[in-house]
């Protein structure tokens, strides 16, 4: 992931807005991303997301499940 934007929030967390390997764009909170940043570090991953809160985009996802039918 590419950290492509920050906004600061005084007297609140900042956001961190990130695209990914494939150009997902999302946003976090400044304390959640380094809380998986540092759980990367220890699993020798460059960064980890919970996955439950990424979606691949329709169409890469209907590419994929049509490949599967295949």
């Amino acid at each position: 992931g590419v950290i492509t934007n920050r906004e600061r929030h005084p007297s609140s967390f900042d956001v961190v807005h990130m695209k990914d390997a494939i150009g997902n764009s999302f946003a976090t909170q400044l304390p959640t991303f380094l809380k998986y940043q540092i759980l990367a570090k220890a699993t020798n991953y460059r960064f980890l997301f919970p996955m439950e809160r990424i979606s691949a985009p329709p169409l890469l996802k209907r590419e994929t499940r049509l490949a599967g039918k295949q």
